[in-house]
């Protein structure tokens, strides 16, 4: 598969850590991204299985908003699927 990173993307990610890449995904993968997000977040929590983190919200006080959701992929085969085999790889 060729890189979907231009050389100057992967230069600054190199150097930064992180890269913005517009379009790296089509805006039909973005929709199933989402869905996909919206899927562990509906599901219970239970031992072992995805972690979702929580903090305060910094603009309206009282409000708790996920933060980050870990451990999915070995419980979402979309998810591990594009994360684990494919471009982010």
């Amino acid at each position: 598969m060729p890189n979907p990173l231009s050389p100057e993307q992967i230069a600054f990610y190199r150097a930064h850590g992180w890269v913005a890449a517009p379009g790296f995904f089509s805006p039909a993968e973005v929709a199933d991204l989402s869905r996909w997000t919206d899927d562990l977040l509906a599901r219970p929590e239970r031992p072992g299985a995805h972690w979702v983190y929580y903090e305060d919200s910094r603009t309206e006080p009282g409000r708790r908003i996920v933060q980050r959701i870990e451990n999915f992929c070995p419980h979402h085969a979309e998810f591990d699927g594009i994360v684990r085999g494919g471009r982010l790889l």
